[in-house]
């Protein structure tokens, strides 16, 4: 069996899937009107971001932080499913030429990645830093250095069951300050030493890879695999429904002890969802991303109705998501036959709902206020319009929406 042709069978499987549901996501009604008001904002933000950033700022500092960040996430796309570690793991030895077509194709799926970040980034730099075609020579040599990273992160994984967590979260520490010194020697234009250091990089790469091989990491590898797949999920759901194929569940024990103590007497129900919440899938990082979200676009859009506005798009945007966390699916199968009345299911994602909504609308212009991009006087106006956002999506939107889930 040729296994490079397995991977190139899965990946086309995979395209073809996300390009159906793109064009679904496309032909909503809502959602090229949605996006174009994003990038108009974005633009017309980014200007006045460049105006109001002082001559002395660090930007490459800033600039050195954001790009060492990207590089060291850097992470394979493998497809490898949970039944291939029964029928797939006696043909390891055969597997070389599937994971050397994983490697390609992140790299070039990386690589255009970067481009989109270099683009974005391009701006500031020809203002602040250097000529287009020193713009040109630093992608290029980026490019080198994402090439480095995504065989270094191949690595780290075969290493990961060897390891503690401890010891790999070194690593990625350690990869990732090594990233950012040779972004920093780039963007100053450091040409020779970081040709120097990036040459060095890849002779260790390359000693690294005469050594003893290691067995493939094939759970580790699934459940990357099950999280891609989760995140990609999570942000289709925010434009149409998506059918669920499993939940990834993490276990974040400092959040639930956090939560034990919060609520020592909490109802079943209540209980079960605020866990489901922090734990399962995405919800807790998509929480998290759109309060940062709302944050960056207004510290570049201070205006306070521009504000609002963004404000009532991210309140939306997370609320589109939450009523799915009653879906019976999620839980094991004698929550299902739990004697509970549907209204307290719904009464508990509502209540629920307002909570997280109201501290979204209060700590969004709470840090606009707190960096000055918001005055006083328009704090209470931002947070109340909000605060009623919230409570009209938790109480009329979530009773409509989870029909479908309980």
């Amino acid at each position: 069996m040729n296994t490079s042709q397995l991977f190139t069978k899965r990946m086309r499987n995979s395209w073809i899937r996300a390009i159906r549901m793109i064009r679904l996501i496309v032909g909503g009604g809502g959602t090229p009107l949605f996006a174009g008001i994003t990038l108009i904002l974005l633009y017309f933000g980014y200007q006045r971001l460049i105006e109001w950033l002082p001559a002395r700022f660090p930007v490459v500092v800033l600039l050195s932080v954001l790009f060492s960040l990207f590089l060291t996430s850097a992470r394979l796309r493998t497809w490898i499913q949970p039944p291939d570690l029964v029928f797939l793991l006696p043909m390891e030895a055969e597997m070389r030429d599937y994971f050397r077509m994983s490697l390609i194709y992140s790299s070039v799926v990386r690589l255009s990645q970067l481009a989109l970040v270099m683009g974005f980034a391009y701006p500031l730099f020809r203002v602040r830093l250097a000529s287009s075609a020193e713009f040109v020579l630093t992608f290029l040599l980026l490019a080198g250095l994402q090439m480095w990273n995504t065989g270094v992160s191949w690595y780290e994984i075969r290493l990961s069951p060897f390891r503690s967590s401890r010891v790999m979260l070194s690593f990625r520490l350690g990869r990732w300050g090594i990233n950012f010194g040779l972004v920093f020697l780039v963007l100053q234009k450091e040409w020779i030493w970081f040709t120097l250091s990036l040459v060095a990089s890849f002779v260790f790469l390359w000693c690294i890879r005469s050594l003893a091989p290691l067995p493939y990491p094939w759970k580790k590898l699934s459940e990357q695999e099950q999280q891609t797949l989760a995140k990609y999920r999570a942000l289709a759901g925010w434009f149409m429904d998506v059918p669920e194929t499993g939940v990834t569940v993490k276990p974040r024990t400092w959040m639930t002890g956090l939560l034990n103590r919060l609520f020592p007497n909490q109802k079943a129900i209540p209980y079960l969802y605020w866990r489901s919440f922090f734990r399962y899938g995405e919800y807790f990082p998509i929480y998290i991303r759109l309060v940062g979200w709302a944050v960056f676009m207004g510290l570049i859009l201070p205006h306070p109705w521009v504000v609002a506005g963004i404000l009532l798009i991210s309140l939306w945007m997370f609320g589109a998501q939450l009523p799915a966390i009653a879906d019976e699916r999620h839980h094991p199968v004698w929550i299902r036959i739990y004697p509970v009345p549907e209204h307290e299911k719904l009464h508990s994602v509502m209540k629920m709902g307002f909570i997280l909504l109201g501290l979204q609308s209060t700590l969004t212009p709470l840090v606009l206020m707190l960096f000055g991009r918001l005055s006083l006087a328009w704090f209470p106006i931002v947070a109340m319009i909000g605060l009623v956002a919230s409570y009209l999506i938790s109480h009329f939107y979530f009773p409509r929406k989870m029909r479908k889930h309980i």
